[in-house]
């Protein structure tokens, strides 16, 4: 029995902070703000707060009544409009996912600044600002559906244009029809491709994020903008859990053992089942630090396999290395095509199954030496 040794993977531990480091993250809102009659207002006060952490981003809509808040984490959030002689404006509802750009335009109403209007359920959010065709696979997806091995990738098949590669190259996925090294990888906006040119064929991610440290990710497979520059197949871009104003965290375990596999072919029918152990094992934790300002997040993923493993070795006796294969009869070992007496060039039996000493390639009976002496000592 050889034992399987553990594998330890830290994908990720992170701290989120209120201003700059934001920037990892890639998803914005914006649109146009009008007053009842359809003119642009300008000079709108527009706060975006992320309800989860409590986050704000203010800015302000420009000549033409438009405002866009850029680098936002995806999640839940809500947006108020202020501006004097106009009744402020809250929006909720909105849910941003990994790499959108939504375009929610909002009517103002004339009215005091005590009399608030408060817009519930969810808004529409169209993509109008980019081309790009993709698909998002949340949180929900990732943990209940099944994976074998527990490998997120697997669920890129359900995008539009992704498709299964040749058996060989698991764990990747083919984009539109391109081969599946050109694809690109992105975890929280940093690059995530292998540097590895031996062999394209086995580009792939740096770090594979555990399952239970994934907010969210998003498939593009054609018409994205050049940002994404590399990538000549799809576009793989992976969002990590964050912390909140709460603290939260799990647990998890899977197990799989011999217990429900069927026994090898080789094995002895008398015999149990080799042992055969694997255990997947880990934890997330996340929180606040600071409410309202700094986060951390981190989880750890550990693997651990015992198995064994039948081999079947046919080994020649004492006799048949001396060349007597008298143990064979009444079978011949002109039987085997490629048996045959090397002296006279046909194929007939030796007498008895004993090939003469003077046949014995010399090499081949220095080796036998060795054997006889290893098994004596």
């Amino acid at each position: 029995m050889s034992p399987g040794g553990a594998t330890i993977r830290l994908a990720s531990l992170g701290l989120a902070f209120a201003a700059g480091l934001l920037a990892q993250t890639d998803a914005e809102i914006g649109g146009t703000i009008r007053d009842s009659s359809g003119a642009v207002i300008p000079a709108v006060s527009v706060t975006v707060t992320k309800l989860d952490t409590g986050v704000t981003r203010t800015t302000l809509s420009n000549e033409f009544g438009f405002y866009v808040v850029p680098l936002l984490q995806p999640g839940q959030y809500r947006i108020r409009l202020t501006k004097d002689g106009f009744r402020p404006l809250t929006q909720t509802g909105i849910t941003l996912q990994v790499n959108q750009q939504a375009r929610i335009n909002l009517t103002m109403e004339v009215g005091a600044v005590a009399e608030e209007i408060t817009v519930t359920g969810s808004a529409p959010l169209l993509e109008t600002a980019t081309a790009a065709r993709g698909q998002v696979i949340d949180n929900k997806q990732i943990v209940e559906l099944p994976l074998n091995g527990r490998d997120y990738l697997q669920l890129a098949l359900l995008s539009v244009g992704a498709g299964q590669v040749p058996a060989g190259r698991q764990g990747t996925f083919s984009a539109s029809g391109q081969r599946a090294y050109e694809n690109t990888f992105l975890l929280d906006g940093v690059d995530n491709n292998t540097m590895q040119r031996a062999s394209q064929a086995r580009r792939g991610e740096v770090i594979k994020p555990s399952v239970d440290a994934i907010q969210e990710f998003k498939v593009l497979t054609n018409a994205y903008s050049a940002e994404y520059g590399r990538a000549g197949g799809g576009v793989v871009s992976v969002s990590l859990k964050s912390g909140t104003n709460s603290f939260h965290g799990s647990v998890f375990e899977f197990l799989r053992n011999e217990n429900l596999d069927a026994k090898n072919f080789f094995d002895a029918p008398d015999q149990p089942k080799p042992p055969f152990k694997r255990n997947r094992y880990g934890f997330t934790f996340g929180g606040p630090i600071k409410k309202h300002k700094t986060f951390f997040f981190g989880d750890y993923e550990g693997t651990r396999i015992r198995e064994s493993d039948t081999s079947l070795l046919t080994i020649p006796t004492q006799r048949q290395v001396r060349g007597d294969f008298s143990e064979l009869l009444p079978g011949t070992i002109i039987q085997d095509p490629s048996a045959y007496n090397p002296a006279t060039r046909r194929r007939q039996p030796y007498p008895n199954n004993v090939i003469p000493a003077s046949q014995h390639d010399p090499v081949g009976a220095k080796l036998t030496g060795f054997r006889e002496t290893c098994n004596s000592a």
